[in-house]
């Protein structure tokens, strides 16, 4: 799963993706799914805010199993 998500998340980094219609030739609008990897909301006390992160930088999941955190590096599963 962590292999095709990281598949996912090169596409959309590189502007890759197909863009997706409905209705036969109605667009849709992508410009949102740059939120969609390396973004997270941070709370503040006046309202959240967004947070984007460098993707060459950070290339890492993390992963929640039976109450214990791992971080996993997912830079090569790409070559694999």
């Amino acid at each position: 799963m962590a292999y095709q998500m990281n598949q996912l998340r090169e596409k959309v980094m590189k502007g890759g993706l197909p863009q997706e219609v409905i209705r036969g030739n109605t667009p849709l609008c992508s410009g949102l799914y740059k939120y969609m990897f390396n973004a997270c909301r941070v709370p503040m006390p006046d309202g959240d805010v967004v947070a984007m992160y460098d993707q060459s930088q950070y290339s890492h999941i993390i992963v929640m199993h039976d109450n214990n955190i791992y971080s996993l590096d997912v830079k090569d599963l790409s070559v694999a």
